[in-house]
């Protein structure tokens, strides 16, 4: 009334009268009674959609639209009490149609940014903690159903806890996974990327992906909250977000709702059998998951920390004895341990183990799947194949055992349908370094060089960088006979990946296969004594650490200390072959030590059988130091005769059959870019 107060006493007494007769024509009119009539109305509307909601199962997504209509509801309502309200005889007039139609227009342009898949009603529902969902515009073609999980983040209190985060990464990646209808990304594919440092659309663009899941993880004492968003690769606009507060007991119902949702905002349908697996717990111990949550930042491929997840995972496996994640993950683990340490101990825990999930589970493709990783170490590659085999059987897109089966198919000497089974792999997941790496294997294994180069210079243009790719690019500079390249390779991928890899005992066998001792002793001599009968693969050499060591110190001077080692060697692998072992590697190296010994005879029978084991590559033994000897020895030449037919009959089938017309096509379109890059 202080406004009032200032006008002139004429003008105080009109307006008072004014206001008075306008708060009784809303008396009159009942405005306050319609309004509270209306709210009560649209709050049992509400009431009555989240109740039909939760027993029928309906989306959350329409619940903003629900209430954007009431929203524009009131204002209506209001307007037909006005014109309405009081006894009377008022017809509709132009003024209340003018209104009327103004709502109506306005509800017609906003309403529809509430529907699903729309940017307003994504940001109404955020608001309500609700998930939202748009459809997707894939980045550059990408299929919007292929996904790239990125870390989730730490917001724990105890910094200890950080392991969490990651396993809960891992999992809900796990968990995504086994929607038939979405692709995921793996992890290492996801942290090479990140590694440079890149933006959500050029992350989406180097992992030909169309969304990123993105989240957060907060552990604190018996509770645990994630925040989960998923984005457009190509736009980075939010298509979905969730924030989920629960106990940790309900940490395994959580996994699955943000599967569920995140599926469901994509419109991929899930099959009966995949809602089955989600519903289904891993185990109900939390102890002893968490003991597994904890190895999984643990690297299988650096053996003191495979032997912590080990440890790990051992203790979890006595707290929860049918926990079949942990056992597989276990069988797994040993396995790496068995055929990159040489641990014959190990080798055999793998296959202990996995025969243990096999009896738990005989429909799992997984536990097909570890029986067959579990007999390479001891070289039972051919019941190493027949489990690949069985768990492709079972689910024909596990591409792990579609990869591993092409390698072994490639070692025994038919790289045809080895090409076959990875490029099966490779249109599950052709965006991961590693199914990149198994599909070069066979087509160098092929002597295919101009393919092969073609195919690692496309990921190299997309790129790609991890150490097997820097490994395929020495093994084709070997297969091209590129000495220097090859050196130049080992070298600088030996400062790159560091002690300890994979790439490091690849690179000391090259480096010494093509005369390069001086500055490798210490690193040859180490592994001798460390993993000495380990079978190298993939190498140039394939021999054991302790039959390149013994070359090494017969070239530095000491023949009575290699003869010596080289004949130990011998005894090693000649038991290897008895107990079973059937790569060739074993055979391949016993006819070497022969050649180099001078043992003609006994060489080329060894060879002869390492050709039967399927062993093919005629180009490594004409640049192979140790079969000097045997240069120009009619058998010999003979053999190598033999190994170029055998491999000009599977180039041929390739053609034939059309075997690489996937990997063909991915090169085509990969230069086809690259020109269209290069003229703009």
């Amino acid at each position: 009334m202080g406004s009032i107060a200032l006008l002139p006493p004429t003008h105080r007494r009109d307006t008072l009268r004014l206001m008075i007769s306008w708060f009784g024509r809303l008396r009159e009119r009942k405005l306050v009674q319609w309004a509270l009539a209306y709210l009560a109305a649209a709050w049992l509307a509400l009431e009555v959609f989240s109740t039909l909601r939760e027993n029928l199962g309906w989306s959350t997504a329409f619940f903003p639209v629900l209430v954007a209509i009431l929203a524009f509801g009131l204002p209506a309502t209001l307007t037909l009490a006005w014109y309405h309200g009081e006894k009377g005889h008022q017809r509709v007039s132009g003024a209340e149609l003018s209104i009327l139609a103004v709502l109506l227009v306005i509800a017609a342009v906003v309403v529809p940014r509430f529907l699903p898949g729309a940017t307003g009603g994504e940001a109404a529902s955020r608001e309500r903690g609700e998930g939202a969902r748009r459809t997707a515009s894939p980045a550059a073609g990408a299929d919007p159903r292929a996904i790239a999980v990125l870390p989730f983040e730490n917001f724990s209190p105890d910094p200890n806890d950080a392991y969490f985060a990651n396993g809960m990464t891992e999992e809900i990646t796990s968990q995504v996974a086994r929607v038939g209808e979405l692709s995921v990304v793996s992890r290492t594919a996801v942290s090479r990327a990140l590694e440079s440092d890149l933006s959500l659309r050029d992350i989406g663009r180097e992992l030909a992906v169309g969304t990123i899941l993105e989240g957060s993880v907060r552990k604190a004492a018996q509770r645990v909250r994630i925040s989960a968003k998923l984005s457009d690769a190509a736009t980075s606009e939010q298509l979905w977000s969730q924030d989920y507060d629960r106990d940790l007991s309900d940490v395994f119902a959580l996994q699955a709702e943000v599967a569920i949702a995140i599926a469901d905002a994509l419109r991929a349908e899930l099959t009966e059998a995949e809602r089955n697996w989600l519903d289904v717990a891993p185990t109900e111990n939390l102890e002893a998951y968490d003991l597994y949550l904890q190895q999984t930042a643990l690297s299988s491929l650096v053996a003191d920390e495979n032997r912590r997840g080990i440890a790990l995972l051992r203790r979890a496996v006595s707290i929860d004895p049918d926990f079949e994640a942990a056992w597989l993950r276990l069988s797994h683990r040993y396995q790496w341990l068995g055929l990159n340490a040489g641990d014959e101990a190990a080798a055999d825990s793998a296959y202990v183990v996995a025969r243990r999930v096999l009896e738990m589970n005989s429909g799992s493709p997984d536990a097909h799947y570890v029986l067959g990783t579990s007999r390479m170490p001891s070289g039972r590659l051919g019941e190493a194949s027949m489990a690949f085999e069985d768990a492709i059987a079972l689910d024909p897109k596990h591409a792990d055992a579609l990869e591993d089966e092409s390698y072994l198919l490639s070692v025994l000497g038919e790289p045809a349908t080895a090409l076959e089974y990875a490029s099966r792999a490779l249109a599950l997941r052709r965006n991961l370094a590693n199914t990149r790496f198994h599909v070069f294997w066979p087509l160098q294994m092929l002597g295919d060089s101009a393919r092969a180069r073609a195919w690692l210079d496309l990921a190299a243009s997309e790129g790609m960088e991890e150490a097997r790719l820097d490994l395929a690019r020495t093994r084709l500079a070997l297969l091209q006979a590129d000495t220097a390249r090859a050196i130049e390779l080992a070298r600088s991928g030996l400062d790159r990946w560091g002690e300890g890899t994979e790439f490091e005992r690849f690179a000391l066998d090259v480096l010494l296969f093509l005369g390069q001792p001086g500055v490798i002793r210490g690193d040859l001599e180490r592994a001798a004594r460390v993993t000495p009968d380990a079978v190298l693969l993939p190498n140039a050499s394939y021999r054991t650490p302790r039959a390149n060591y013994a070359l090494l110190l017969h070239r530095a001077g000491d023949p009575d200390s290699s003869d010596l080692l080289f004949a130990e060697a011998l005894e090693s692998a000649r038991v290897a072959v008895v107990a079973g072992s059937e790569w060739p590697a074993h055979t391949l190296e016993m006819a070497a030590i022969h050649a180099f010994q001078g043992r003609p005879e006994a060489a080329l029978e060894w060879l002869d059988e390492s050709y039967a084991r399927g062993y093919r590559e005629h180009w490594l033994l004409e640049q192979d130091p140790m079969f000097e000897p045997l240069r120009g020895n009619p058998g010999f030449e003979a053999l190598l005769a033999r190994m170029e037919a055998a491999l000009r009959r599977e180039r041929a089938r390739v053609e034939a059959e059309g075997i690489a017309a996937l990997v063909d096509a991915m090169i085509a379109a990969g230069a086809a870019e690259r020109d269209a890059e290069g003229m703009s």
